[in-house]
This record gives structure tokens, sequence and C-alpha cells, in this order.
């Protein structure tokens, strides 16, 4: 981790502007009135969410239809969606069939009888879920339920579908320990991942370590993730992970970006960038390049090949943007080292929160979009 550039390194800060900001990182009580709705706490929370979780996940068990499954489709948007994203990269090394994500109003068109259909809305009020799910339905699917409540639980509850009932009251984001580790015991109980209690008590540990360097106690001469936060108060984040499992933590922190922060940030992954993005850094414009910071996430799980190529990138991105950090997971097992990445971006979006003076909570734009489709029926 790089450590916290020094007073007047920012583009557009001042050396006074800087140290308010630092000060503020530090101090409880600035740090309370930004965050009204404990953000902060439910980050915090995550070590306990995964327990809790995959122990749901694995009473909410689907009988297999007579021949089998033939595929599996996760159906879910924002947050409920991207712990389907992290359990279709797990289940890609153990899964005897494929595992999608659906984000959309409609299905493949695969789906059938032979289909394990999980309908994750924490809410169970996503409208997108919700029509999915009822074609699902139609098609013969076998159905789990991965929710809160609302309309998908009591439907669920009408039609007796096997359900992973979550705690109720969260930000979807705030609930991933939840739904990740829901899916992962839902699937693991339907007979298509191997018994998974060993990775789970990795990933606790795992995060455990990260909640204790990044904690609000934690100064910023000591905290990587307010560090990295006070880098980029001024910079759009660029966020470039490996395939499988690290694509998805990397689109998990550019969400966070937006939904905690409330700042633009972009991603994509190896090797794929490296067969179009990379040549966008060649001649990009000067002005654009002084705004970007790149972030280069290896989560432990890469071959030889990919950090090759990993390092072959870095030197030729080196002195492209403002700037580039290189964050490696932590812990034993892949998904441990995977979530120890993920739960660090976490804390580095709530406090560029922080830093720019905005609550992290609230997603207002999503509330108005919502708001305005509501009247378009």
């Amino acid at each position: 981790m790089a450590q916290s550039r020094a007073a007047g390194e920012a583009g557009g800060l001042t050396p006074a502007a800087l140290e308010e900001i630092r000060q503020r990182l530090d101090d409880p009580a600035a740090v309370a009135r930004l965050d009204p709705y404990g953000m902060l706490r439910l980050i915090d929370g995550l070590t306990e969410q995964i327990q809790a979780g995959y122990d749901i996940g694995r009473r909410a068990a689907a009988d297999p239809p007579k021949g089998g499954w033939r595929s599996v489709v996760i159906a879910g948007m924002g947050g409920s969606a991207i712990g389907g994203d992290l359990v279709g990269a797990i289940a890609a090394d153990f899964s005897p069939v494929p595992v999608a994500v659906a984000r959309d109003y409609r299905i493949p068109a695969y789906v059938d009888g032979h289909t394990l259909f999980v309908a994750s809305s924490y809410s169970g009020n996503t409208e997108e879920t919700l029509a999915a799910q009822e074609q699902a339905q139609k098609a013969g699917a076998r159905i789990v339920a991965l929710t809160s409540g609302g309309r998908l639980g009591d439907l669920a509850a009408q039609k007796g579908w096997p359900t992973a009932r979550l705690p109720s009251g969260l930000p979807p984001r705030a609930a991933l320990g939840y739904s990740l580790f829901a899916a992962i015991g839902i699937l693991e109980a339907a007979g298509l991942l191997p018994e998974m209690q060993a990775p789970v008590e990795q990933s606790i540990r795992a995060v455990e370590a990260v909640r204790q360097r990044c904690a609000m106690a934690r100064s910023l001469k000591d905290n990587p993730a307010k560090q990295e936060a006070l880098e980029l108060v001024d910079r759009v984040p660029i966020v470039y992970g490996s395939s499988g499992i690290g694509a998805s933590v990397a689109y998990r922190w550019k969400c966070q970006f937006n939904e905690n922060s409330k700042h633009p940030a972009y991603w994509t992954s190896l090797p794929e960038l490296d067969h179009n993005e990379v040549v966008g850094w060649e001649a990009p414009p000067p002005s654009a390049a002084r705004l970007l910071r790149i972030l280069m996430l290896e989560v432990g799980d890469e071959s030889p090949r990919m950090e090759r190529r990993f390092e072959a990138t870095r030197r030729i991105l080196e002195g492209r943007a403002s700037s580039m950090v290189t964050l490696r997971g932590e812990g034993e097992g892949h998904l441990a080292r995977a979530l120890s990445v993920l739960h660090l971006g976490d804390y580095v979006t709530f406090y560029l929160a922080i830093a720019k003076g905005v609550d992290p909570t609230p997603v207002r734009f999503i509330d108005r979009l919502k708001a305005e489709l509501a009247t378009m029926r």
C-alpha cells in the first residue's frame, strides 16, 4: 500500500484542505456526524454475517429433480446480485453445472425443471427479480428465495419454496456477508458445492484481520484504508482485477465507490483489458490522466501466467495515470484472500465518503429513479 501523499501533491486541493481532511478522518465526532445511519458499524459487522449467512443458506435445501441439476441461475440486482457473482466464480471450480447471474427482467431460455433458480432480492421487492422469478416459476424451475421479506418472502411462504430468510433493515450492499454466504450454503445444500465450513472459517479470520487494520481507532498514519481514501479524494479510481473471483471483487470495489463514496469509478479485468483497454492509455488526454489513479487488485488465486501479465501491465501503465497502487489479498485459502481485498474496499470507500464530507448511506439517485419509474406504469 502506498503511503499518504504529502500536502500540496493533490491536484485541486490546497495544503490547508488536505490537512482538514486528515483531521476529519481521525476525528470520531466528525465521522459520527457524517455517518448518522451507521454504515461503518455495518461494515465492521461483516465478520459476524459470514457464519450466520452460511448457516441460513444451508437450511434452504432444494430437492434435486429427477435426473439432477443442469443449471443454476441466481437472479438479482445491485447489492443482491454481487453475492451471485462471487458464488458463481467459486462454483466454477467445483460445480458440475454452470452458474449464471441474471440481472434483468428476463431469464435465459434454458431455464427449466432442471434449473436451481435462486431469486435474490434483499428487500424482496426488486421488480426485475420478481419478474424473473415469475418466468422461472412458469418454466418449472426449482426456486429458492434469498430475501429478508417483502413480496418475494410472502410469495415464497405461499408457495412453500425453500427460503434463506436474511435479517432485515440493512442497505443491500451492507448485507453481502449474508447474501454471499447464504448463496454458498444454498448451493452446498443442493449438492453443487463441497462442504464449505473450512473456507467460511478462513474467511472470518481474514476479514477480521482487515477490520483490525482499518478500524476507525487506527490513525491515518497506520490505517491503509484511510491512506487510500486520501489518495482518491480528488481522483477517479480505475480498478483492475484478474478474471474469475478477482473480476467480481473489482466490480464490487467499483460499486462501493459509487454507492458509499458518491464517486465515479471504472473497472475491468485481466486478461481482457490487455486486448483493448491498455491501448487507451497510449495517448490519454493529459488533463484526464492527472485525475486517474489505477488500483491493481490481486486476490491471491492468480496463476503464474496471470501474475506475469499483471507485472507486464504495470510496467506499461507506469506513469500514464497520476498514480498506481497494487493491493493484494491476505489469508489462508482463495476465498479468504478474495474477501480480504473486497473488505478493504468497503473501508476505503467509506473513508472516501468521510474525506469528501458526505453521508455514505443514502443512495438518493437510485431512490429518485425508482420514484420516476413508478410514475411510468
